[in-house]
């Protein structure tokens, strides 16, 4: 099952309510609002969980649909390997 981080820019002041519309998704394991950096691209962060690439796809399309919604960045998340052994992170 892949798992993403997806950073969310919104317009300003829309961030509660698209962290709302976010939330309603199935595939949001959880989303925050988070304090932005100086270039003020992206104010919420979404944990993404779906079961393929082209279902992780669609769910990018679906909250890039939201009319609020500036841009967004999706960071796939990585099993990493220490001695030798994988383990998944856990966030």
């Amino acid at each position: 099952m892949p798992k993403s981080l997806m950073l969310i820019g919104v317009d300003l002041g829309a961030d509660k309510e698209v962290l709302e519309e976010v939330r309603d998704h199935a595939a949001i394991s959880e989303a925050y609002r988070i304090i932005e950096d100086e270039s003020e691209m992206y104010s919420i962060i979404a944990k993404v969980e779906s079961d393929t690439r082209d279902d992780l796809d669609a769910i990018e399309t679906k909250i890039r649909r939201i009319e609020q919604v500036r841009s967004t960045l999706t960071l796939e998340i990585i099993e990493g390997k220490r001695d030798n052994e994988s383990r998944p992170l856990q966030l």
